[in-house]
C-alpha cells in the first residue's frame, strides 16, 4: 500500500515568523526605602562639602527621580535617574549626562565622596 500525502491549507505560513509584542514590559528600577536611607546619609554626611538638599519626585507616572540642590547654586545642580538597571547622572545646570551607574551609591559618590565607598 502507498502512503497518502495529505495537504492542508493553512493561513498561518509553515515556520514560524516574528511577532511583534506590545504586552513586554521593559524592566524599571524603582527607587525603594533603601534608596531614601542611602540618600539621607549621604547627604547628612556631604552637607560640610556643599550638598544642601535632596527631592525624590515623580515628573510622570512611570518616571521617578532625585533632584539635589548644591550650596553652590539655587538651581538644582544635579538629576538622578533610574533607567532599566542604570542610574542616570546628569548635570541639571549645563543639561549633560555625567554617567550610567550600576548603583545609587556610585551615582552619588560621582557627586561629592561623602561616605566611604565599600564594595
Amino acid at each position: 500500500m502507498m502512503a497518502r500525502t495529505v495537504l492542508r491549507e493553512s493561513s498561518s505560513p509553515a515556520f514560524p515568523t516574528r511577532t511583534r509584542t506590545d504586552n513586554v514590559i521593559p524592566f524599571r528600577q524603582k527607587i525603594l526605602l533603601r534608596h531614601k536611607a542611602y540618600l539621607a546619609k549621604w547627604l547628612q554626611a556631604g552637607h560640610s562639602m556643599g550638598l544642601l538638599d535632596a527631592l525624590v519626585e515623580l515628573p510622570s507616572p512611570l518616571t521617578e527621580q532625585i533632584t539635589i540642590w548644591v550650596r553652590e547654586n539655587a538651581e538644582p545642580a544635579y538629576i538622578v535617574t533610574p533607567v532599566g538597571r542604570h542610574w542616570v547622572l546628569t548635570d541639571n545646570l549645563n543639561e549633560y549626562e555625567l554617567g550610567r551607574f550600576l548603583s545609587l551609591r556610585e551615582a552619588l559618590n560621582m557627586i561629592r565622596p561623602a561616605l566611604p565607598f565599600d564594595k
